[in-house]
């Protein structure tokens, strides 16, 4: 069957490119979310910022010019079990303290599950952490954290792992003090962080795998951070999700 633009009925469907701004962002996901840093795969080399000013950079060997989530879209890859991914420059890059909130979109895709191996995030070894990963062999997305002593933890009772392409938001949300993950396929339940303290530590933000905990050999068609909006994003996350789906075509 061909697809057709809705902007130009009975010509093939064409590319539509990332939004490339915040305000493009926000409008593409319904008016939800204050994005601050955004990035799309290239063809090689960095991730670079489409919004602000965070540069990730290509560690151990990512893959790229994977067909991605759109008609002629590319995406970057991570072999599973490798360390492959992209990081931030400095540890203070989205670095979290007690009461900053902040959302994570990873529009990804995996062909198997890997318990315990990662999507990105902040993990450090006895320290605090916030991060992303596979829960088990169902293929259930996980958002992690600890303050070092407590830890809070919500997962996605579906599998994503499932070599198809979907949209996860991860959010860590001070307002409410708590955290919850949600995706094209539903909705984790809320863990409280009434007992949870800072999060700041010394390790660098990622997208895929860490040293520390492999990748799950997925990858990524685009990924943005929001910094604001967070209670209305969380609140109208699905909405969000499905506009956003419609917006891009996402296959």
């Amino acid at each position: 069957m061909t697809l057709l633009d809705d902007n130009a009925p009975g010509a093939p469907l064409r590319r539509r490119p990332w939004p490339r701004t915040a305000a493009a962002l926000n409008a593409a996901m319904g008016g939800y979310g204050t994005w601050a840093s955004a990035w799309e795969p290239p063809l090689s080399g960095n991730l670079s910022d489409l919004i602000g000013s965070v540069t990730l950079t290509a560690e151990s060997t990512p893959t790229y010019a994977h067909k991605g989530p759109t008609v002629g879209g590319v995406a970057v890859g991570f072999d599973s079990g490798g360390v492959d991914n992209f990081k931030a420059g400095a540890a203070g890059t989205f670095d979290l303290d007690a009461v900053t909130s902040l959302a994570v979109m990873l529009i990804m895709r995996a062909p198997a599950a890997g318990a315990s191996q990662g999507f990105g995030g902040k993990l450090a070894a006895a320290q605090p952490y916030w991060y992303f990963l596979c829960a088990n062999a169902s293929g259930h997305p996980r958002l992690a954290l600890s303050d070092g002593v407590d830890t809070a933890t919500t997962t996605i009772a579906a599998d994503h792992c499932d070599g198809e392409w979907h949209i996860v938001l991860f959010i860590i949300d001070r307002t409410a003090n708590e955290i919850i993950a949600i995706s094209d396929l539903g909705s984790s339940t809320a863990a409280s962080l009434a007992a949870v303290g800072t999060l700041s530590n010394t390790d660098l933000f990622r997208i895929g795998g860490h040293p520390l905990d492999a990748s799950l050999g997925h990858q990524i068609g685009y990924a943005a951070v929001a910094t604001g909006g967070i209670v209305a994003l969380r609140a109208n996350a699905s909405t969000a999700i499905a506009t956003l789906r419609r917006h891009m075509r996402i296959l």
